[in-house]
């Protein structure tokens, strides 16, 4: 055995800060790989639903709002639609939503219950 004491040297502040910056930087490379890894893609698709809290009748029409939601995993661009309350008809054209974005639209109907059908016409992945 050797009679010549050993000093422990503790970490600097600075050295503290370095390990805390490195472990951080770590965590932002790791977080979003492992997220991509444990979520399922969904194909695009659309949800077409009518909302009664925002129904309201206006002289002798009904404005039926609804809803138009995308509910894939990944954005489409240049989507048309047909949507068709009671009589009423309507060509939908939106540029870009994005995933599990919706838009809203208001429709005029001769009746508060009227059927509500739609159409996709087409859509592209960006």
């Amino acid at each position: 055995m050797s009679d010549v004491p050993t000093s422990i040297i503790r970490p600097t502040i600075v050295g503290w800060l370095a390990r805390g910056t490195s472990l951080l930087l770590l965590l932002m490379l790791l977080i979003p790989v492992l997220q991509k890894s444990l979520t399922h893609e969904r194909p695009i698709a659309f949800a077409v639903t009518r909302l009664p809290e925002r129904t309201a009748k206006v002289g002798t029409q009904w404005h039926v709002a609804v809803k138009i939601e995308n509910t894939g995993t990944r954005a489409a661009r240049d989507v048309d639609l047909t949507l068709s309350v009671g009589s009423q008809e309507i060509d939908i054209h939106i540029d870009l939503i994005g995933a599990s974005e919706e838009r809203t639209y208001i429709l005029t109907s001769g009746t508060r219950d009227a059927p509500i059908t739609w159409r996709l016409i087409k859509f592209e992945a960006p």
